[in-house]
Order: structure tokens, then sequence, then C-alpha cells
């Protein structure tokens, strides 16, 4: 991880079993006089260290997966951000998973991104939304659309969520 050589007095290095010889140190480090000195600058004593991040993350329990999104809200023109942002927020007060995509590239980049989050439906809102005050949304398992208010976009992927774990069978 690092060379010792220049600390001085009080020295310190964790290291883990489970890492194989020299590779085995997590981080290390102490103090070091007259370092600045060898790099041509004023005495300046000082304590530091050195952590080995790749080592400590091998060693790191894993994390909870990503969730399957629920719904992704996707802008389909700039002037259409704002509101999707309010859109992704109020669903995620609402419970569900949500993906937003407000970012520059075009719209089916966007939808083709939805598809392979495996998300259920997309929220879709451009200029015609916002002047209306209402979201697209798709189903993405049959291809599906409709127009509602903000507010009932939780409850019809919700509805949609039902019915497709009562069995409902998709094109």
């Amino acid at each position: 991880m690092r060379g010792l050589d220049y600390y001085v007095r009080t020295t310190f290095e964790v290291w883990h079993e489970d890492l194989l010889g020299a590779q085995n140190a997590l981080f290390g480090g102490g103090r070091y006089d007259g370092l600045s000195e060898l790099l041509g600058y004023p005495a300046a004593p000082g304590v530091g260290f050195a952590a080995g991040l790749e080592r400590v993350v091998m060693l790191a329990p894993p994390g909870p997966s990503l969730a399957t999104p629920q719904v992704v809200v996707c802008s389909a023109q700039p002037t259409a951000v704002p509101l999707a942002i309010d859109l992704a927020q109020k669903l995620r007060r609402d419970g569900l998973t949500v993906l937003s995509d407000v970012g520059r590239r075009s719209l089916k980049g966007k939808m083709r991104a939805a598809e392979r989050s495996g998300a259920g439906a997309v929220g879709l809102l451009g200029d015609e939304e916002v002047k209306a005050q209402r979201v697209t949304l798709r189903r993405l398992s049959t291809g599906e659309q409709l127009t509602v208010r903000p507010e009932e976009v939780s409850l019809q992927v919700r509805e949609w969520e039902q019915a497709t774990a009562g069995g409902e069978v998709h094109s």
C-alpha cells in the first residue's frame, strides 16, 4: 500500500486476516517529522495515513440490491423538467420506487432505458403535459397509455400492478 520509512515514532497499520500476505493491509500511517524538509519545504511536523479503498470494499458486506423501479418519470423537453422532478418526489412520498430521467438524451433513448430497467410504467412529461398539468402514463407491458392528473399516477400504477399480479395476460 505504501512505505513506512518516512514515519517517525508512532506508526500504525490495520490489516485483515482474510486478505492474503502483503496485501492484507487496509490502512496505515503515523507521525512524519522531517518529511516536509525532504521535499524542500520548511519544517512542518504532522501525521497522516493512507488507505487501500479497494481492499476495504472487498471486505464490505454486500449492500442492498437496487430495487426495480415501479415507474420511470421522463421529461420530453427541458420545460418539463421541474414538473418531472416534482412528480418523482410525490410518487416516492406515496411509497413507489421511482427512477427519474430528466437528462438531455432523446425520448426514444429514455424509453429504451425505462424498458431495460424493468419498470412497469413510464410517466411522460412534455410541453403539452406541462400546459395541461397532466401526465401521459404508459404501461410498458401492454403499451396502454392514459393521460392523468399528477395526483392520480400512484393509484393508476398500483392498479396496473394488481392487474399484473392477478394473472392478466400481456400482449
